[in-house]
């Protein structure tokens, strides 16, 4: 009976708490993963095709993605905005920017290529109005062709 107790008094037990900790993590990881799919994915466009698409060597920390869909209207953070909403994001981000000391924002424009040309037109007015220079355009490759990186 004795040796039994010591036994029971000296058992190895498992702690559960690094378990928790990763799975806590990892729950955290994958909503803040899905949250930004949504955000970067926020309508069905289809994109034009372009002989010259290139995947960007890096994405920079304060960009703004602006996706401009087959009716003309812009969606910005899963929001449907008017031009008006549009421009009054786009210059909150340039205030921002100047407050902090730092560039303006660069813009994505994920255009779908039925979108009409007006749409893309007033963003890119838009944005060298506000002293943001730094425009990308999301395009696919042409089928049979590969997307290279970006230099520099």
């Amino acid at each position: 009976m004795r040796a039994r107790a010591r036994l029971l008094a000296h058992a190895v037990t498992f702690d559960m708490t690094p378990m928790i900790d990763v799975v806590f993590l990892l729950l955290i990881f994958f909503m803040m993963a899905s949250q930004l799919t949504s955000l970067q994915s926020a309508g069905e466009v289809t994109l034009p095709q372009a002989h010259e698409a290139r995947l960007p060597a890096r994405v920079d920390r304060y960009r703004l993605t602006v996706t401009i869909l087959p009716s003309g209207a812009y969606v910005v953070a899963g929001d449907n905005l008017s031009l008006t909403e549009l421009r009054s994001v786009l210059r909150q981000e340039a205030e921002a920017a100047r407050a902090a000391s730092r560039p303006p924002p660069s813009v994505h424009v994920r255009a779908d290529q039925g979108a009409p040309y007006r749409s893309l037109r007033l963003v890119m007015r838009e944005c060298v109005t506000l002293g943001i220079r730094r425009l990308s355009f999301a395009a696919q490759p042409p089928p049979g062709e590969t997307l290279e990186l970006e230099e520099g």
